[in-house]
């Protein structure tokens, strides 16, 4: 990550959306049980150098993840404040047209993917097999 990038990150600001908007946004109608994994909190998918190596993170995380467990998380849209806020970083864009079928190639079912404003949404759910 670049410096404007990571003082972002690391910003009151950037904690008190995450906290009040993006989490119950990105939880919403998720039940998490009483076990839970947390991967990747902070920067994740587009700082993921290609599709190809996004997509074995998301077949890793179908991997240690429970039969039925579920996948809960967010990325940012390919917006010009986003791509200047990266520049000389690493920003591959997740596209959430095919998000749900890069989900299901990787071993989970029931995706869901929403977008609000400049923000993307995803939910799934390991398969059983």
């Amino acid at each position: 990550m670049n410096k404007a990038h990571l003082e972002f990150c690391s910003s009151p600001e950037w904690a008190r959306l995450v906290e009040d908007e993006l989490l119950p946004w990105v939880l919403d109608g998720c039940e998490l049980g009483d076990d839970l994994l947390e991967v990747g909190p902070g920067p994740v998918l587009h700082h993921i150098p290609s599709p190809a190596l996004q997509d074995a993170a998301l077949a890793e995380l179908a991997r240690v993840l429970r039969p039925g467990g579920l996948l809960a998380g967010s990325d940012g849209l390919d917006t010009p404040a986003r791509r200047e806020l990266h520049v000389d970083d690493v920003f591959v864009p997740v596209d959430p047209g095919v998000l749900a079928a890069r989900l299901e190639a990787a071993g989970f079912g029931q995706a869901r993917v929403d977008i609000a404003g400049d923000r993307v949404r995803f939910a799934a759910v390991k398969t059983l097999l």
